[in-house]
């Protein structure tokens, strides 16, 4: 299992797509999940995108080979008038791929069961299987995943583009930030909190943006799949590719590690009240007061002004 997130910035005129990981791996058991370990690298490069890989490993690569051929096209360079074209043919491309691989999977799951290719199950299953077995084959068919989450980072049309591909084939041109892996629901809350523009409608600046990717992937470790190290890349367009310094990196640990002490709140002196007896009788008659009652409870407003 793992935790892969790419977010959109710009620093000035410049595009970047900041990205990070977990390094972490599962095996043995009957669930491949009795043993966990911090040596899988996750990241691959296809010419100038890069690939973040979530899932199972050998899943996950063959599905990226299939999609090889539609990146490396992507790829080649489009002029920005032409940007949301190579994408709708890109996403097209990404898609086919998961029905290549979609199919082989069911091809073999048949070959191991029943020792049917996919053609010969349908013509005979009619014929040759209980109306209920050939349900449940049915049934286990539908089922079959790809096995691997995918996100695609690249630049087309002079602006960062995200993609993911994700394990039932379905590809999601994503805005702002991309999450895959055991971690993405954690991860998307954390990266959820703040507005990613700003007043003016400006994008966060790259320390901002790698501090956020930063900050997600950290709390998402409350997940037990997801690894305690991280590995991080910045891709530039022309696929020029940069890492993080170790001060950079230190510098994002003690913030985040600040930032999850205990707020001192000094000044307030007593923090208790009784229970209303009975609504007040200006606030049960008006709708003056920021404050409402259930019963004898105050309720507070959830979004102060």
């Amino acid at each position: 299992m793992t935790l892969c997130i790419a977010a959109e910035c710009w620093e000035g005129d410049q595009p970047y797509i900041a990205m990070c990981c977990d390094t972490r791996a599962e095996r043995g058991g009957i669930l491949q999940e009795l043993v966990g370990s911090e040596d899988v690298d996750k990241i691959r490069t296809i010419g100038p995108v890069t690939a973040l890989l979530s899932g199972d490993e050998t899943d996950a690569d063959e599905l990226l080979t299939l999609c090889e051929g539609a990146i490396r096209t992507f790829a080649g360079g489009v002029p920005a008038d032409e940007s949301d074209i190579a994408m709708t043919q890109f996403l097209s491309g990404l898609r086919q791929a998961a029905v290549i691989r979609k199919k082989t999977i069911v091809e073999h799951h048949l070959d191991m069961t029943i020792s049917m290719s996919y053609d010969d199950f349908v013509r005979r299953h009619k014929s040759e299987f209980l109306e209920s077995h050939g349900r449940e084959v049915w049934d286990h068919i539908r089922n079959i995943n790809l096995g691997a989450d995918i996100i695609l980072c690249g630049h087309c049309g002079g602006e960062p583009q995200l993609v993911r591909l994700d394990r039932f084939g379905r590809t999601h041109w994503m805005t702002n930030y991309a999450v895959v892996g055991a971690g993405e629901d954690i991860a998307y809350v954390i990266l959820g909190q703040r507005d990613w523009e700003n007043e003016k409608g400006e994008s966060p600046g790259l320390l901002d943006c790698l501090y956020r990717i930063f900050e997600a992937k950290k709390s998402a470790q409350r997940n037990r799949h997801v690894g305690e190290s991280t590995a991080f890349e910045i891709l530039l367009p022309g696929g020029v590719r940069k890492d993080i310094t170790d001060e950079c990196f230190q510098v994002m640990k003690l913030t985040y590690e600040a930032r999850l002490r205990p707020p001192f709140f000094e000044g307030l002196s007593n923090c208790l009240r009784d229970f209303e007896e009975e609504k007040p009788e200006e606030e049960a008659t008006t709708n003056s007061s920021p404050n409402t009652f259930v019963g004898r409870r105050k309720v507070h407003d959830e979004m102060p002004k």
